[in-house]
C-alpha cells in the first residue's frame, strides 16, 4: 500500500476567518501559530475533512467486544463555526499527492459534499474533472484512493490518517493502544490477504462467541422459569400430598446433592481459570525472552557473518568467502546454512567433501588449498569469531530451554481449556438432571385435582430447549475455538514479521526519542490475548527498563516517545514504498518543560530531514520549542512561506486585542525571524 502527501489546500467562507486561507505544504517542517481560540484546531480538522470527509474508522471495543465506527469530523462539527450568510459558500480545496498522480477535492462544509474533484496524472499531462452532475462524486474520490493507494477499504485509509499520521489535541498513543498499533503495523507492513483474513478471523470468532454467550443467557432463562413453575406448584400442591415421608426426603436429599456438585464444579472452574491466566502470563514471558535473545542474536551473527569471510578470504583465495562460510558452518556446527538442516551427520558430510575437494552443491572438484599462511591479523580474526559463536550458542541454548519451555506451556494451556469445557459440560448436565428431577418431584407428589397435561408438555418442551442450546452452545464455542488457533497462527506471522523488522525499527525508534529523552531506546516484541483474541504488539524500553504500561512513563516521555514510535513507523514504511507522506501534531509544546522543549524541536527537524512533510501547530508564545524550530528553517523567505499565521486571518478575543497583548504577539512574530504583522502601532487599531 501507499500513504498519500498533502500539498496544499484553500479554505473560504469558515467564518471563524476573516478572510481566505491559501497555503501550501513543503517537505520538512510547515507551521501553523496563533493564540489560544485562534482556529488552529478548526483549521486542521478542516483539512482532515477535506481529505475524507465524515468517513469513519472502526475500532474494537475492549470492553463489549463489539467493533464501534469512530468519526474524526463529526457531521455537526461545522455548523456552529458558519453564519447563516456564508452556509452556500462555506467550503475547502484540498490537493494530496500519490506517486506520480495529484486530487484535488473541494468540499461543502455547511451541507457536507463534494462540489468537485480532479484527478490529474503528472506523468501522462492527464487531467479528469468531476462535477456535481457526474453521479456521487464521493464514491469516484473513494474508489481512486483505495486504487491509487492499493488498499482494500477506503476505511484503511481514514484509520491511518486518524491513529498514525495524525497526533491531535486528543493525545491518543499508538504505541500504548496494543489493538491499534497491531492493526497499524498489519496495514502498513502486510500484504491486504493477510489483513483481510486476519480480519474475517476476528470478526468469526467474536461473533460465535457472542452468539454462544447470548444462547448462554437464553438458556439461562428458561431454567429460572423452569425454577419458578416448578416452586409455583409446589407451593399450590402443598405438604400433605407426599405419598410417604421417606419419598420426599429422597428427593430432598438428591437435589441437595445436585446443588453441592453444581456449586463443587463452579469453584472448581474459577480456580481452573486462575490457573490459565498464570500460565498465559507465563507463556508471554517466554515469548518476550525470546524476542529478547533473537534480538541480542542477530547483530551479533551480522559480525560473525563479516569476520568469518574477511578471515576465510585470506586463507582461502580461491574459493569465494560465503561458499567457506557455508562450508565451515557444515563441519563445525553441523548446520546447512542454506537449507536450515543440523545433524551430526553433516559434520561428517562437510569433512568429506573438503577431504576429497568436491563442492557442497554439485559434487564438482574445487580448489581448498590453503593459499596463504595464517598471521596476527587471522589470529585476532579467529578469537574474535570464536567469541562469537561462543556468545552465539549460548544464545541457542537459552532459545531451545525457552522454546521447550513454550511448548509445555502450550501443551498446559490446551489441557487446562479442554478441562474447563469438560466441567462446563458436567455442570450442564447437572443443571439439566436438577430440573429434570424437581420436575419428577412435582409429577411424583401431584394429585388428580392438580394434573394439567398442558403444562407437563411445557416443561418437556424447555427442557428439549435447554438440550439444544446445550449443543449449539458447544458448536459456536467450538467454533470459536477454531478461528481463534487460526489467529494465532496469523499472529505468529505477524511477529515473525516483526521481528524482520524490529531492527530497522528499532534503530529508528532510538534515532528520534533520543532527541528527546538524550539516550538510547530499543523496541520489545510482545503478545497478549485481548477478548479472546492474540495481538502482537511492540512497547519501549530504555534505561534498562521495559515500559510496557502507559503508566511507567511521565506525561512529556509519554506523548514524545509515542511521536518517535509513529514517526519510526512512517519513515520505516516510505523508506520500503518510496514515498513520503505528512504528519500532523498539535500544540505539543504543552506538556514540556524548559529542559526538553529544544530537543523535542531537534526531533522535528530530524524527521523532516527525511522529507516527510510535518504540519505543527502551536501557540505563540515564549517557548524554547518554537525558537529551536524556527533557528533551523532558514533564512526569512523560507520560514515566511512555511508560516500559516492565523493572527492575520483569526478573530482575536477581548483579551488578546488589548493593546499590550497585540504588543507581544508582534514582538514574539519579529523575535522567530517573521516579518511584523503589524508594522505600526497604528496597524492594531482595528483590533
Amino acid at each position: 500500500m501507499k500513504l498519500p502527501i498533502i500539498k496544499r489546500f484553500l479554505i473560504e467562507r469558515l467564518s471563524l476567518y476573516t478572510q481566505p486561507i491559501e497555503q501550501t505544504m513543503y517537505p520538512g517542517i510547515n507551521m501553523v501559530i496563533g493564540g489560544n481560540g485562534i482556529g488552529k484546531t478548526t483549521l486542521i480538522n478542516t483539512v482532515l475533512f477535506g481529505l475524507f470527509g465524515n468517513a469513519p474508522y472502526e475500532k474494537l471495543n475492549a470492553k463489549t467486544g463489539r467493533v464501534d465506527s469512530v468519526v474524526l469530523v463529526d457531521k455537526e462539527y461545522f455548523k456552529g463555526r458558519i453564519d447563516p450568510q456564508d452556509q452556500d459558500f462555506a467550503q475547502v480545496m484540498l490537493t494530496i499527492g500519490i506517486g506520480s498522480y495529484d486530487i484535488t477535492v473541494t468540499r461543502a462544509l455547511y451541507r457536507p459534499r463534494i462540489l468537485r474533484l480532479e484527478i490529474q496524472d503528472n506523468e501522462k499531462s492527464n487531467i479528469q474533472t468531476f462535477d456535481s452532475s457526474q453521479g456521487e462524486l464521493e464514491d469516484i474520490y473513494q474508489d481512486a484512493i483505495q486504487r491509487l493507494l492499493e488498499i482494500e477499504q477506503f476505511e484503511h485509509f481514514v484509520f491511518l490518517v486518524s491513529n498514525l499520521l495524525v497526533f491531535g489535541e486528543e493525545r491518543n498513543t499508538l504505541v500504548w493502544d496494543t489493538e491499534i498499533q497491531n492493526r497499524v503495523i498489519r496495514l502498513i507492513s502486510l500484504d491486504r490477504e493477510f489483513d483481510k483474513r486476519f480480519d474475517d478471523l476476528s470478526e468469526k470468532g467474536t461473533k460465535f462467541d457472542t452468539t454462544a454467550r447470548h444462547m448462554s443467557e437464553t438458556r439461562k432463562d428458561i431454567r429460572n422459569a423452569i425454577d419458578r413453575w416448578l416452586k409455583q406448584k409446589n407451593e399450590a400442591l402443598g405438604e400433605s400430598i407426599f405419598t410417604s415421608d421417606e419419598e420426599k426426603e429422597n428427593l430432598e436429599i438428591r437435589l441437595a446433592e445436585l446443588q453441592t456438585e453444581i456449586d463443587r464444579i463452579e469453584e472448581k472452574i474459577a480456580e481452573i481459570k486462575v490457573s490459565l491466566e498464570d500460565e498465559v502470563a507465563q507463556l508471554k514471558t517466554y515469548s518476550a525472552e525470546m524476542d529478547r535473545l533473537e534480538l541480542t542474536k542477530i547483530p551479533l551473527l551480522e559480525r560473525l557473518e563479516e569476520f568469518e569471510k574477511a578471515f576465510y578470504s585470506n586463507i582461502y583465495q580461491n574459493v569465494p568467502p560465503q561458499y567457506i562460510v557455508t562450508l565451515e558452518a557444515l563441519i563445525k556446527q553441523g548446520t546447512c546454512q542454506l537449507c536450515g538442516t543440523k545433524g551430526v551427520h553433516l559434520k561428517n558430510l562437510g569433512l568429506k567433501l573438503k577431504e576429497e575437494g568436491r563442492c557442497i552443491v554439485c559434487r564438482s572438484s574445487v580448489n581448498y588449498s590453503q593459499e596463504s599462511t595464517s598471521g596476527e591479523a587471522e589470529d585476532n580474526l579467529a578469537v574474535e569469531i570464536n567469541k562469537l559463536r561462543t556468545q552465539i550458542e549460548k544464545l541457542d541454548s537459552d532459545q531451545k530451554t525457552y522454546i521447550q519451555a513454550q511448548t509445555s506451556s502450550n501443551i498446559e494451556i490446551k489441557r487446562i481449556q479442554e478441562t474447563i469445557t469438560q466441567k462446563s459440560r458436567d455442570k450442564n448436565r447437572l443443571e439439566t438432571e436438577k430440573i429434570d428431577l424437581k420436575s419428577k418431584f412435582i409429577t411424583s407428589t401431584e394429585s388428580e385435582p392438580f394434573s394439567d397435561p398442558r403444562r407437563d408438555e411445557w416443561l418437556d418442551k424447555q427442557n428439549r430447549e435447554i438440550i439444544e442450546l446445550d449443543s449449539q452452545i458447544e458448536t459456536l464455542y467450538r467454533k470459536r475455538d477454531e478461528a481463534r488457533s487460526e489467529l494465532q497462527i496469523l499472529n505468529d506471522e505477524l511477529i515473525q514479521v516483526l521481528h524482520r523488522i524490529n531492527e530497522e525499527l528499532t534503530r529508528l525508534f532510538s534515532h528520534f526519542a533520543s532527541r528527546f529523552l538524550g539516550t538510547d531506546c530499543e523496541l520489545v516484541i510482545s503478545q497478549k490475548t485481548k477478548v479472546g483474541k492474540p495481538i502482537a504488539y511492540m512497547y519501549p524500553r530504555f534505561h534498562s527498563k521495559d515500559r510496557e504500561g502507559v503508566t511507567q512513563v511521565s506525561e512529556s516521555q509519554r506523548f514524545f516517545l509515542d511521536q518517535a514510535f509513529r514517526m519510526a513507523l512512517i519513515t520505516w514504511f516510505t523508506q520500503a514504498s518510496g514515498q513520503q507522506t505528512f504528519y500532523i501534531v498539535e500544540t505539543p509544546e504543552g506538556s514540556l518543560d524548559l529542559a526538553y522543549e529544544k530537543n523535542v524541536a531537534d526531533m522535528y527537524i530530524e524527521f523532516g530531514s527525511y522529507g516527510h512533510s510535518i504540519i505543527v501547530t502551536s501557540n505563540l508564545n515564549s517557548s524554547n520549542f518554537l525558537g529551536g524550530l524556527y533557528d533551523q528553517l532558514g533564512e526569512k523567505q523560507e520560514k515566511e512561506k512555511r508560516t500559516l499565521d492565523l493572527l492575520k486571518y483569526g478573530r482575536l478575543s477581548s483579551v488578546q486585542k488589548q493593546q499590550k497583548h497585540l504588543k507581544n504577539f508582534n514582538e514574539r512574530i519579529h523575535q522567530l525571524g517573521l516579518p511584523f504583522i503589524w508594522p505600526n502601532e497604528n496597524d492594531t487599531a482595528g483590533y
